[in-house]
C-alpha cells in the first residue's frame, strides 16, 4: 500500500472534511486501484452498492473506506460509469467526486524549462529542472513532462498539483539513460517537453487546460542497440522558491 494512505489518513476522514491531503490520497487511491476496479466491475456483476463494490478491493480497511467515500459523493451507479470510462482519468474521477477541486480560472506562466547535461552519453543521469509562476490559482492539477527520443518513442512523467496558490515554484525531475526494452536511448537530438495543467495534462474531460508549456532540446550519444539491459528510472522533488533563472542552450526561457 502506499505510504501516501498512512500519513495522511487522519486528516482525509476528520468529519469527512475535503481538504488538500484528501484530493492527493483520492488520485493516489484511483490511480493505484484503477485496474483492480475495472477487473471487479467486469467479473462481479451488478453492483448494488458501493460497498459492495469497495469491499472487493485489495488494501484493507484504509482503501475500502476511501473508496466508499468516493463512491457515496456520487453513488454506486455514477462510479462504476465512472471507472469504466473509456479514458478513466483518476484526477477527474475525484473532481467529480467532489473530494479534489476545480478552477476554470486557473493560470500559469512557465519560466524556465532546462536539462543538465545538454550532451550526455547513454547510461548517464540527466537532471530536469523546471520554474514555472501561478498567477491564479491551480485547484488541481500537473505539472508533467515527456521526452520524445530521436525514432519518436515517448517517455515522462508528472507530480499533482493541489491548491496551488499565486507564487513561483520549481520542480526537479531526474532520470538514467539505461537501455530497455521500453526506451533504446538511441543516439541523436531528443526533444524535452514541460507543461502545467489545471486537470490532468492531456485529458479529455472538463477541467482541464493546458495553462502553460514549453520545450528543449539535447543529445545523447553512446548507444549500442545490441545493449538492452536496466530500466528507465525517475525521481521527483519540488520546492518553492522566489526566483528562477537559467542560461546556456540546455534552457528555455519564457
Amino acid at each position: 500500500m502506499n505510504k501516501l494512505f498512512s500519513l495522511i489518513f487522519v486528516l482525509f476522514f476528520v468529519n469527512a472534511a475535503v481538504s488538500f491531503d484528501s484530493c492527493g490520497v483520492c488520485v493516489d487511491f484511483v490511480d493505484n486501484s484503477l485496474n483492480d476496479l475495472l477487473n471487479i466491475i467486469l467479473n462481479s456483476g451488478v453492483l448494488g452498492t458501493c460497498n459492495a463494490l469497495c469491499s472487493k478491493v485489495p488494501g484493507g480497511q484504509i482503501v475500502d473506506t476511501i473508496c466508499n467515500l468516493a463512491c457515496d459523493a456520487v453513488g454506486v451507479d455514477e462510479f462504476v460509469k465512472l471507472i469504466s470510462d473509456v479514458d478513466p482519468d483518476p484526477i477527474y474521477i475525484c473532481e467529480e467526486c467532489k473530494v479534489c477541486k476545480t478552477n476554470n480560472n486557473a493560470a500559469a506562466t512557465l519560466e524556465l524549462v532546462q536539462i543538465n547535461p545538454v550532451n550526455g552519453t547513454v547510461g548517464g543521469t540527466f537532471t530536469i529542472s523546471i520554474a514555472y509562476t501561478v498567477t491564479n490559482t491551480i485547484a488541481t492539477g500537473q505539472l508533467a513532462f515527456n521526452i520524445i527520443d530521436p525514432t519518436g518513442n515517448g517517455f515522462g512523467d508528472a507530480v499533482l498539483l493541489v491548491q496551488q496558490t499565486p507564487e513561483q515554484y520549481t520542480q526537479q525531475f531526474q532520470f538514467q539513460a539505461t537501455p530497455s526494452e521500453q526506451e533504446a536511448f538511441p543516439n541523436g537530438l531528443y526533444t524535452l517537453q514541460a507543461a502545467v495543467c489545471e486537470g490532468s495534462c492531456g485529458s479529455p474531460h472538463p477541467y482541464t487546460y493546458t495553462l502553460a508549456n514549453g520545450t528543449t532540446t539535447f543529445t545523447i550519444s553512446g548507444s549500442d542497440s545490441s545493449s538492452m539491459s536496466g530500466s528507465f528510472t525517475g525521481s521527483s522533488q519540488s520546492s518553492a522558491t522566489g526566483a528562477a533563472s537559467g542560461s546556456g542552450s540546455g534552457a528555455a526561457l519564457f
